[in-house]
């Protein structure tokens, strides 16, 4: 028996948010426990020794699993903020949820987890807001960096801007709750920005408020950007940082080391 769906997610650090009730997952040929507490427990046919992992002296199952099995209570958009943190606070890999993907068959949260994880195929991005507003930009015919965009300032240190269109150097930065939650803080964002700014990027800013009562705003400031943009000006190249977990750039840096 161990813990899973939400129950796993917050005590693996994916959620901040504290269940408010158990959720639990055991071998198929067990009896489903009934404990105090527990809204759901999961009989699996697939569980694996390797699923199991030990949280706070808890038996959990991995991050991947647990999002498998998050898919059987819930749908859509929630549990696709929920894959995001986990890829952007670093818990799990995309190969990871493939590797349960490939193996769970027609298990149910299943299809669920499959939507969510083809949503990042296109783009990699640390918030569902960065996300929503990928989508605008090519709703209207723009075409952002496929993720945040790994940019060396002035100073030496590089920085990832969060919708980025490198070609006429304008980036969003997102700013909602969620960035602050996976790690970023006021002054950490603002030191971004200065150093984005002194490097030559414009700026414009997208809140969760700003994507909802804009909508028709934002595509007009994409077309300002591209308007007055240098044509003669090269774009600006991509620089991984030195972080060996860092998803966008580890795989650039593979590719530079051939």
């Amino acid at each position: 028996m161990l813990a899973t769906g939400r129950t796993a997610l917050y005590l693996h650090g994916v959620i901040d948010e504290t269940p408010s009730a158990l959720q639990l997952a055991v071998p198929a040929d067990r009896k489903k426990p009934t404990l105090v507490g527990v809204d759901d427990v999961v009989r699996s046919t697939t569980l694996l020794t390797s699923d199991r992992i030990e949280v706070d002296g808890l038996s959990c199952a991995i991050v991947a699993l647990a999002l498998l099995h998050l898919g059987r209570r819930e749908r859509g958009r929630g549990v696709l903020e929920v894959v995001v943190n986990a890829l952007q606070r670093e818990k799990a890999e995309l190969s990871e949820l493939d590797a349960v993907l490939d193996r769970c068959g027609r298990a149910p949260g299943r299809a669920t987890l499959r939507h969510a994880r083809d949503a990042l195929t296109l783009d990699q991005a640390d918030s569902l807001l960065e996300l929503d507003t990928r989508q605008l930009a090519r709703a209207a015919s723009f075409s952002p960096y496929p993720s945040p965009f790994p940019f060396r300032c002035p100073d030496g240190r590089v920085i990832h801007l969060d919708v980025p269109f490198p070609p006429v150097w304008f980036a969003w930065e997102c700013d909602s709750p969620r960035s602050r939650s996976g790690g970023r803080s006021f002054n950490t964002d603002r030191t971004r920005w200065t150093q984005a700014r002194r490097g030559g990027w414009q700026l414009g800013w997208v809140t969760r408020e700003r994507l909802r009562t804009d909508r028709a705003g934002l595509p007009e400031e994409l077309a300002e950007a591209h308007a007055v943009a240098d044509p003669e000006r090269p774009p600006p190249e991509a620089t991984p940082c030195r972080r060996t977990t860092c998803r966008v750039c580890a795989p650039m840096r593979a590719s530079l080391n051939r």
